[in-house]
């Protein structure tokens, strides 16, 4: 099935559907061994004692990659979580490495905690040869 924004490197594809869930991870060869099995990793913001899953029907997503190159640059806005996320997917074009970055806007005037949750449901992950989720969240004010 086509996918949105796919990103890889030769031995290594990624791809997102049309609600920003990664959905297809394909290692050594691109194409023939889909790990994901075609589920969803989804992402979620929590605030407010609210969660909410990336998607397009609750978030205003624009998905593209940035200019002149096979990174990702996505934009979501949540009115009434006042709230926008800016990310950026790759793959590393020699290593077999993929990297999303996060970078979210509280457009509050208050402060509060916002959490990134991240989550799939898939009998294939055991499959993949290294997973080491990798968080560093920096504070700015």
């Amino acid at each position: 099935m086509p996918r949105d924004i796919p990103i890889g490197n030769g031995s290594l594809l990624i791809a997102f559907d049309q609600n920003y869930c990664l959905r297809d991870i394909y290692y050594p060869y691109a194409g023939k061994e889909n790990h994901s099995g075609g589920n969803k990793f989804r992402f979620g913001i929590w605030t407010d004692n609210v969660l909410s899953w990336i998607n397009k029907d609750d978030w205003k997503l624009n998905i593209e990659y940035a200019e002149e190159s096979l990174m990702t640059h996505v934009t979501a806005l949540h009115d009434k979580l006042e709230l926008i996320l800016h990310c950026n997917d790759l793959v590393d074009y020699k290593e077999n490495i993929f990297i999303k970055k996060i970078q979210v806007k509280n457009l509050s005037s208050r402060q509060r905690d916002i959490r990134v949750f991240f989550i799939t449901i898939s009998a294939f992950l055991n499959r993949l040869p290294v997973i080491q989720p990798t968080m560093i969240l920096t504070k700015r004010r």
